[in-house]
C-alpha cells in the first residue's frame, strides 16, 4: 500500500522511527538498523515501506532500498519466519554476507542472529538458496569482504575477539568493525591496538 515515506525524521528509537510528511501526517516505521545509522532526527528522508496488516494490528516496516525491502519479503516468505524475525536478521549483516551465508549454506552465521535458533536458519538456507540468484541478489556476494582488502585477516578475527573478550557480542563487535571502515574509508589497518581503538569508540 505505501511504497515509501519521504518526510523528516521526527524522532527515532531503535528500531522505531517517526518520519512527519509535508502533509504533517507522521509514521511510525519498524527499520532496518541500516535505516536507523543512517538518519539523524531533524533529517529529511526516504524511506521505503512495507505494511503488514493482521486481524489485530497494522505495522509499517522500513527500509534503506527496494532491495533491501525485496530481501526482507523474501525472508517473511520463509515458513516460520516472521517480519520481526526477518527484519533482525537483515539489521544484524551486509547484505552481502546474509546472501553469502545463505548461497554457501552457512546456517551457523544466520544462527548468531539473536531469535534464529538451528531450524530456522537451516529453512532460511533451503528456501532461499535457489531463489536468491534468481531475484539477483547473487551480485551482493561481492560485498561480503568487511574490509574491503584494507585489513587482514590476523586483524580482523584478532580485533574481533578483543572486542567480544570485552563483552561485545559477535554482531555488535562486527558492527563497530564496519563503522571504522566506513568513518575512515581511506585508511588501511594493519595493527589490531589501532582498529580496536576506534572500534571502541563506535559503541
Amino acid at each position: 500500500m505505501y511504497a515509501y515515506l519521504k518526510g523528516k525524521l521526527a524522532s527515532k528509537e531503535a528500531p522505531y522511527l517517526v518520519i512527519e510528511t509535508p502533509a504533517g501526517i507522521a509514521f511510525e516505521v519498524r527499520a532496518t538498523q541500516n535505516v536507523v545509522e543512517r538518519f539523524e532526527v531533524g533529517a529529511e528522508c526516504q524511506i521505503f515501506t512495507y505494511l503488514r496488516v493482521r486481524e489485530d494490528a497494522q505495522e509499517l516496516f522500513g527500509f534503506s532500498s527496494e532491495r533491501e525491502k525485496k530481501l526482507f519479503l523474501l525472508l517473511v516468505g520463509v515458513s516460520d519466519v516472521g517480519a520481526a524475525t526477518a527484519l533482525a536478521v537483515i539489521s544484524a549483516m551486509p547484505m552481502g554476507e546474509l546472501v553469502a551465508a545463505i548461497l554457501n549454506n552457512d546456517a551457523k552465521r544466520l544462527q548468531a542472529v539473536k531469535g534464529v535458533g538451528a531450524k530456522t536458519a537451516q529453512k532460511i538456507v533451503l528456501e532461499l538458496k535457489d531463489k536468491l540468484p534468481k531475484e539477483g541478489f547473487h551480485a551482493e556476494m561481492g560485498e561480503n569482504s568487511i574490509a574491503a582488502g584494507r585489513i587482514s585477516d590476523t586483524v580482523q578475527s584478532e580485533t574481533l575477539a578483543a572486542l567480544m573478550a570485552l563483552g561485545m557480542n559477535k554482531i555488535a563487535a562486527e558492527r563497530s568493525i564496519r563503522a571504522v571502515l566506513k568513518s575512515y574509508p581511506e585508511e588501511s589497518f594493519d595493527q589490531v591496538e589501532k582498529l580496536l581503538r576506534l572500534a571502541l569508540q563506535q559503541r
